[in-house]
């Protein structure tokens, strides 16, 4: 068994906007199987719903100009690395 799954993507207003398009199981896959045993002929075919389209819309909250968390230093660092260059 396989499958095959296609998608789309593209933002908007300076990346703050995400549209996501995506298609599950292009192809449709499924198996049959044929048993012939004794007296017995049977014939399986097993599907299942497996195509599936996603719709995806993102929007970024925020302000993205404003420094991350782990780049803002404090003031006790500050003191540190002066008192470390100082010496």
């Amino acid at each position: 068994l396989y499958g095959v799954s296609f998608g789309l993507e593209k933002t908007f207003f300076d990346e703050q906007f995400l549209i996501n398009i995506s298609y599950d199981d292009a192809f449709f896959k499924y198996w049959n199987a044929h048993i012939n045993y004794s007296n017995m002929n049977v014939n399986i075919t097993s599907t299942w719903e497996t195509r599936v389209i996603h719709f995806n819309l993102t929007y970024k909250f925020g302000n993205r100009y404003l420094k991350n968390r782990n780049q803002q230093k404090n003031s006790a660092e500050e003191e540190l690395n002066r008192a470390n260059q100082q010496k």
